[in-house]
This record gives C-alpha cells, structure tokens and sequence, in this order.
C-alpha cells in the first residue's frame, strides 16, 4: 500500500519532467519561426545585416542600384568604381545641359519668330491695328515756346536800345495720331496719311492758351521775299495791294491765334479769295496731313520694316539741294526694324516735320521708369548742327518747314534774350 501510493505520488513528478523536457522544443520553434520573420535577427531592409551594424551608405546604393556592386558581397567600392561612378555622373550631367540647352534655344526661336510675325503690318493683324489707332497713354508731348516781344514798339520808335524777347513756353499739349486713308498694297507696302489731333493740358503749361503776346507778323514778312524778287512791272502792281492792307511788322495775338490759326488779311490776298484764310504756326499739324505717305510692312523681309518708300507718291524729295538731303529710306518715327535696335545700328527716322531723313545714334540703355531717363537715341549734329552754308539750303515746296526769314537785321548787341 505504502509502495503504491509512493509510486502514485512519482507520477506527477514524471509528467512535470516531461513538461519540463518539452518547454525548450516550444522555444525553439518560436526562434525559427522568428528567424524566418526577420523580426528576431535583425535582418534589416533584407541587407543581411545583424542588429548593430552600421547602414548601407547612399553610395553602395548606387552603386547596387546600378549594377557595380554584387548584393552579396560586402566590400568597400573600390576607386574604379568610384572612376566610374564619376564619369556616369559627368555623362548624365552633360545629357541634362544638352537637352536643357535645346529647349532653351528651340523656344528663343520660335518666341523670336513669334515676335517678329506679331511686328509686321499685316493687314487685320493686331500690331497694324496699334497702330493705326494707337492707345492714348503712348501718346507724346508737344511743348511750344513763344517768344514775346513786349517793347517792340519802344524800339522801333527809338525809345530803347534793346529789344526785349521773353520766352512764355512752354504751352504743352497732348499729341493723338490715327492713320487715315489706310490702303494695304499687294506689294507689301501700307499707304496713309496722319490725322494729329491736340489737347492742352495747362497743368504743364506755364500759361493759359488766352495769353496775349507781341509777335512777328509772319504773312507780311515771308510775302516781303517774293515781292523783292518780282519784276519791277510786277512789284508795282503788288506792292500798293499789301501796302493798303496796313499790316503792323508785330501783330498782338493770343497764344490760342498764334499757334493754331488766325484769319490774316495777307493770307486772304494769297488765295484771291479760296482756300484757306487763316494762318498759324501749328495749324497745317492739326488734322489730316496734306502728305501721303507709303511704307514696308515688312511681311516680305522684316529688316525693310517700317522703311518709307515713297513720300507724295516719289520715291525722294525734291525740296533740297543735294540728293543726300532728299532721301527719305529711314523709317517711320513711330517704330523701328528690331534689329537695328539688338545690333545698336544707327537708326534713319525720316520726319515730315522737317521734311529730312535725321540719322539716330545708339546713346545707352535705359527703362521706362519715371526715375529713369527714356532716351534711347540722340542726334549727334549731323544733321541739326551743320554749318551755315550746308543749313541754308533751298526748300522749295516743304509743307512743314517754314524758315521765317530775320525780321531785321539788327545792329550788333541789339537783342536783348531775358
């Protein structure tokens, strides 16, 4: 009895052994499991690394991204396959520059073409539409100085010795051109004439356009040269016509009369009666021009762009004495062929005003800034400043310039300028 119930109370011992037996076999396969897993071991980002060693750097990445380095070896990127890795790196770099520098040129192409088919004339398009009716705000600036002659009188009578001249200017107004009588030819050339039209603007003005003043009678004056020249026969038929006229050498105008016309009794005589009666320094700028005048569009070569070729339906003028004086191949003011411009060429401007094609030199490069000056091109005295001999040419015909000849010829020291 005793044996068996000391044999019963082993039982329990065995089975306890047998758990304890079995408990290390459990663990073992938690480990294997856990090795497969990656989690145990320290396998990390399937590398073969062990918990502890340092990470793969970005060049042994490369370098196994690329093919140069075998996954299971484990060494250090030897100096040829840095070499290498160097000259993939300069070749990719190059690649870069090249397609960059393609694109780059490709796109300053078609943006140069692109510009330059927006510049041309064409009919309908919208730079022929800028500019046959410009924005306002691109309008200029038309600033007139007149001089005033208060002690004319006194001079004349003997009562002073000098003459006093007064600068009033300037009288500033605002210049609007629109192009009427548009005609686009097959040619590849534009015909038009300019329609100006002016507003004072007295906030710029130094005074008002009712201003009165002592000016030269300039009828009476430039009729003076044609009657002196006449035939005696003739001169004596004229001559007692404008004397019974009794015009005064200085008339008393307002600034308003003088500029932009007045009925003149000389001017009356001229025209017997038809035409125009009125005469003013500025008048024949006001309205439709009497000029023609005919230019490049230049949708055929855009370097002939905006180039004159043909005034009044000549292709030169005849109002000079030189044939150098009476080209008129230089381009329209209101714009110029872009390359003259890049190139920093002289840029030819033919101006009606003058009648007289005046070359441009390229000056420096500025901004349209208000702190900034937006003079591009000067005139360097070609043409405004030659001598005395080579200014005084014959101008026969020019409706715009009026040379008004000396009123008198004063003895020296007579003018005083204030």
């Amino acid at each position: 009895m005793s044996q068996a119930k000391d044999q019963e109370m082993s039982m329990p011992s065995s089975r306890q052994e047998s758990d304890r037996t079995a408990a290390p076999s459990n663990t073992k396969s938690l480990t294997l499991n856990s090795t497969r897993s990656g989690v145990g071991t320290g396998n990390f980002g399937g590398y073969g690394m062990t918990n502890g060693a340092e990470k793969p750097s970005v060049l042994h990445m490369i370098m196994e991204a690329l093919g140069l380095r075998n996954q299971a070896q484990n060494r250090e990127p030897t100096s040829k396959d840095i070499g290498t890795l160097i000259m993939l790196g300069v070749m990719f770099l190059l690649f870069v520059i090249s397609v960059t520098g393609f694109f780059v040129m490709w796109f300053t192409e078609y943006y140069n073409n692109t510009m330059l088919e927006n510049l041309i004339l064409a009919e309908n398009s919208d730079t022929a539409k800028s500019w046959l009716n410009p924005d306002p705000k691109y309008d200029t600036l038309l600033k007139a100085h007149i001089f005033d002659y208060p002690n004319i009188d006194d001079y004349l009578a003997g009562r002073a010795d000098k003459i006093k001249v007064v600068d009033i200017g300037p009288l500033t107004y605002q210049e609007h051109t629109v192009k009427d009588e548009v005609s686009f030819n097959k040619n590849f050339t534009v015909s038009f004439r300019d329609r100006k039209s002016y507003k004072f603007l007295p906030e710029k003005s130094s005074i008002g356009e009712d201003y009165v003043v002592r000016v030269p009678n300039v009828p009476l004056i430039s009729a003076a040269g044609p009657v002196k020249r006449m035939k005696p026969l003739e001169r004596l038929f004229v001559s007692p016509w404008i004397k019974q006229f009794q015009e005064p050498l200085f008339k008393e105008l307002t600034v308003s009369e003088y500029l932009w016309g007045y009925e003149d009794k000389i001017i009356k005589l001229k025209s017997l009666g038809r035409g125009r009666r009125r005469f003013g320094l500025l008048m024949s700028r006001n309205g439709t021009s009497v000029d023609s005048v005919q230019l490049n569009t230049g949708e055929d070569d855009i370097t002939k762009f905006s180039i004159i070729t043909q005034f009044n339906g000549m292709p030169q003028l005849d109002y000079w004495e030189g044939d150098e004086c009476n080209r008129i191949d230089g381009s329209e003011p209101s714009m110029f062929s872009p390359h003259l411009l890049q190139d920093r060429s002289t840029v030819n401007v033919f101006l009606q005003v003058l009648c007289r094609k005046v070359p441009l030199h390229f000056e420096k490069e500025s901004s349209l800034q208000k702190s900034s000056e937006p003079v591009l091109l000067s005139e360097h005295g070609t043409v405004l400043a030659q001598r005395s001999d080579q200014r005084h040419q014959v101008l026969r015909g020019c409706a715009h310039f009026s040379l008004v000849p000396a009123l008198l010829h004063w003895r020296s020291g007579a003018v005083q300028r204030l």
